[in-house]
């Protein structure tokens, strides 16, 4: 009896740290995806000195890419600001149809991505994101 109070007390908290592995990891290729953006926005704006008009479909960008991950519905710019949005199925529970945002802070010659103002939660992103 006592073994089987002991294994309930230790799956009370190994299955929630499970769960919060696994959004992170989700979260995480939705970072990866969006990523592969950065350099065409940072190649654009070193080439016009501006954000404006880098768009998805304009300028060399995709149209709102349907990437093929496997929790990732779209990703898309919108004058340099970066926006991908997460399934709503086949994914955690707290990501499902959330976004993550990467604005872009130019400055000196070089571009620094910001994670603000995306609806997924803070803590299950990755670091980069959160600081």
């Amino acid at each position: 009896m006592i073994v089987v109070a002991i294994i309930g007390i230790l799956a009370s908290f190994a299955i929630p740290a499970y769960q919060t592995y696994i959004a992170r990891a989700q979260a995480s290729e939705m970072l990866s995806l969006m990523s592969g953006l950065k350099s065409e926005v940072l190649s654009l704006w070193l080439t016009t000195g501006s954000l404006d008009g880098a768009d998805s479909g304009t300028n060399g960008f995709p149209t709102g890419i349907s990437v093929s991950g496997t929790y990732t519905e779209s990703v898309n710019v919108t004058d340099g600001v970066i926006t991908g949005v997460f399934r709503d199925a086949g994914v955690a529970e707290p990501l499902r149809g959330t976004t993550v945002v990467l604005t872009p802070s130019t400055g000196e010659g070089s571009i620094r991505w910001l994670c603000a103002g995306g609806t997924a939660p803070i803590s299950l992103l990755p670091h980069s994101c959160r600081t």
